[in-house]
């Protein structure tokens, strides 16, 4: 349920049911719906029903609710269309699970044995810098250094830029990504 703050010039209209339990509520303001969620209709009860948000006397969203207190129905003004309609579902994206940060090569290194047995994965100790070399020796401006465990990758993004490098843990689950948070902080 939303609140609508009266304003000294408001007009309230309160319509009362049988039982003697508000049915309607509005404010009104110049005569059209005061700005904001200025209408609210209840069942007998006493549980809202319906509620409705007004701009310039324009009714811009509309929420429905069950007996229940649970929403059946949610509007939204769409300006295109000129009418009210159903609000859009956001669709639900998998959460990244990625922890990131900056460190220098040299401080990394050390780690890395570690890091390799923490996610599962083979490490080889000559790599990383032969990686770095042969990226230095190219004409690339970027380039991404890799070790794959079971449910976890770790990278470096390797950049013509002195002394930082930013690095990327990708975990398969939200369960291991706090794992490796807690485990990464303490070491890079």
């Amino acid at each position: 349920m939303h609140l609508y703050i009266e304003k000294p010039n408001d007009i309230i209209s309160k319509q009362i049911q049988p039982n003697g339990t508000l049915y309607l509520y509005t404010v009104l303001q110049d005569g059209k719906p005061a700005n904001g969620w200025s209408s609210k209709k209840y069942y007998s009860d006493g549980k809202l029903e319906e509620e409705e948000n007004y701009s310039n006397g324009l009714l811009i969203e509309k929420i429905s609710y069950n007996e229940s207190g649970v929403i059946t129905e949610h509007k939204i003004w769409n300006n295109r269309l000129k009418q009210l309609i159903d609000k859009p579902a956001h669709p639900k994206f998998p959460k990244p699970n990625v922890i990131t940060g900056l460190c220098h090569l040299c401080d990394c290194i050390p780690h890395l044995p570690a890091i390799s047995e923490f996610i599962g994965a083979v490490y080889d100790k000559n790599s990383l810098p032969q990686s770095n070399e042969a990226f230095r020796k190219s004409a690339q401006g970027k380039a991404k250094w890799m070790m794959t465990g079971k449910q976890m990758r770790f990278y470096i993004y390797l950049e013509d830029w002195d002394g930082m490098f930013q690095w990327c843990c990708h975990c398969d689950t939200e369960e291991l990504y706090w794992k490796a948070r807690e485990f990464l902080n303490t070491r890079l």
